[in-house]
């Protein structure tokens, strides 16, 4: 196993505070609990379930060494989340991605918005233009296959170029 890491894992259920049959299940109640299980194992990835805003906060106070992904979600009875906790010593490569990954979704979210706007466009005017588009890359003819071929490249503001198969199939779908 050389070259391979070994890694503690610890799953936690924090329950999402409610009365239940048992009685109250209180997170205030059972985080000092769940510290000490933490420190005994010093888990590398913690996988929590039913985490509520109120709880993220409290853990990504006291649990500084770990960085934490995953976002809340609306569920019937709160906004809860999943999040997987990572030390962030050991996974240093991974932070960075996942960094990148939300910043990458968040610039989509921003792209579509702006998008949306312009839906049902009449007209092109250089506003909207200026608006949705970063730069336009205008690359030098070929005409080696007897034809003339001048591929354009459209850098969009948030999301920068599309690659070309994507929209090629985008536009086929509509078509179709």
């Amino acid at each position: 196993m050389t070259g391979m890491s070994e890694y503690r894992v610890m799953t936690v259920n924090m329950w999402a505070d409610f009365t239940h049959l048992f009685g109250t299940k209180v997170f205030s109640h059972r985080i000092h609990s769940i510290e000490a299980l933490i420190d005994t194992y010093h888990p590398d990835v913690i996988g929590a379930q039913e985490v509520t805003s109120s709880m993220m906060k409290y853990m990504d106070r006291i649990l500084r060494e770990y960085g934490i992904c995953g976002k809340q979600r609306k569920s019937l009875m709160n906004n809860e989340a999943n999040p997987v906790l990572y030390r962030k010593d050991r996974f240093e490569l991974l932070e960075e991605k996942i960094r990148n990954q939300e910043d990458q979704a968040d610039n989509v979210d921003k792209f579509i918005c702006q998008a949306k706007k312009y839906l049902h466009l009449k007209k092109l005017i250089p506003a909207i233009l200026n608006d949705m588009v970063n730069a336009v890359y205008v690359h030098t003819p070929d005409n080696s296959s007897g034809h003339r071929v001048q591929d354009v490249e459209i850098s969009y503001n948030y999301i920068g170029i599309l690659p070309a198969a994507l929209l090629y199939d985008l536009q086929n779908e509509e078509t179709a």
